[in-house]
């Protein structure tokens, strides 16, 4: 099981309501569409890169609470993603 499906797995189990995206554009369409409370992003995506989704999030949905799972650990990701607010886990 891919690991975005047993977080939502998880997360269900306690109550929440939960959407899956494996694409950016993907996120975009359900983030017009629906008013969520917290995304959860892998920078990782194969078509946009993750921190370019978040900041087009940032703009469209300014109070959206934004948390980054990622493997990515490089220095230059962590400052980008500081740089949009955010901080990466």
């Amino acid at each position: 099981m891919r690991f975005s499906q047993t977080l939502a797995k998880g997360l269900k189990d306690n109550g929440f309501a939960v959407d899956i995206a494996s694409l950016g554009e993907e996120a975009l369409e359900k983030a017009g569409i629906s008013d969520y409370d917290l995304a959860i992003l892998d920078l990782n995506l194969p078509d946009i890169d993750g921190l370019e989704l978040c900041q087009i999030l940032r703009k469209q949905k300014p109070q959206l609470l934004i948390l980054i799972l990622t493997c990515r650990r490089s220095l230059k990701d962590k400052i980008s993603g500081l740089d949009l607010g955010l901080m990466i886990i």
